[in-house]
């Protein structure tokens, strides 16, 4: 009798053990065919895609976000419009679009290119609610993309944002938080590219609102 009892509690923990060992299999295995799934996909599939990234957590939202960024078809132009009018509480559409463009600006210039010219109409859209995001790290992403635009008139974002920063500058005794400081930079190369004299008033004025050294000398570096 002792021994039947001792065999059954065996068998027991023996079913536990391989019912948690499957289950782990196969939650690894989803793991795999979730990448795998993403990043042989094509723009047939972002509706499904989008349905992951709301119902998952923001960590694995972030997740297939990069993804994306990453799949050989760049199409992400609905999922972009998306993310930008998605609403829902904890719902980071910032922190989404940011992780997407990270890894797109991480391309080299041929793929940077094709993916502005499959994604141009909601990249415009990304230009035109810059005002609206608070994420300055995603705001930095967008203008650092701005090299790639031709024959578009973007005078009245940047100087926006080029107020703002201004304006964060007089707020804070002179210096800026290190993402402003990042999208400063980064509108900075653009108005370089632009060779556009009517920057000098605003840099002048940053120039001479400011404490910081480095901030200083990319401004010299880029008036006119």
């Amino acid at each position: 009798m002792f021994l039947k009892i001792c065999l059954y509690k065996v068998s027991k923990y023996l079913k536990s053990f391989i019912i948690i060992l499957i289950f782990n299999s196969v939650a690894l295995i989803y793991a795999l065919d979730y990448t795998d799934f993403i990043l042989n996909s094509n723009r047939n599939a972002n509706e499904q895609i989008f349905e992951l990234i709301i119902m998952e957590n923001l960590e694995e939202s972030i997740q297939i976000l990069r993804l994306l960024g990453m799949r050989d078809d760049p199409y992400v132009e609905d999922i972009i419009y998306k993310l930008i009018s998605y609403r829902h509480n904890n719902f980071n559409n910032e922190l989404l679009l940011e992780n997407l463009l990270q890894t797109v600006i991480l391309k080299n210039n041929e793929e940077i290119f094709l993916w502005m010219r499959m994604n141009k109409y909601a990249y415009f859209e990304l230009i035109k609610n810059m005002y609206c995001f608070n994420n300055t790290y995603l705001k930095s992403y967008i203008v650092s993309l701005m090299e790639e635009l031709n024959n578009i008139d973007i005078k009245t974002y940047i100087m926006y944002e080029m107020q703002c920063i201004l304006n964060e500058v007089n707020s804070n005794g002179g210096y800026l938080l290190p993402g402003s400081k990042l999208l400063l930079y980064e509108l900075l190369k653009i108005i370089k590219i632009l060779n556009d004299s009517d920057y000098n008033e605003i840099i002048l004025n940053i120039i001479e609102e400011t404490r910081d050294i480095d901030i200083v000398e990319n401004c010299r570096n880029t008036v006119q």
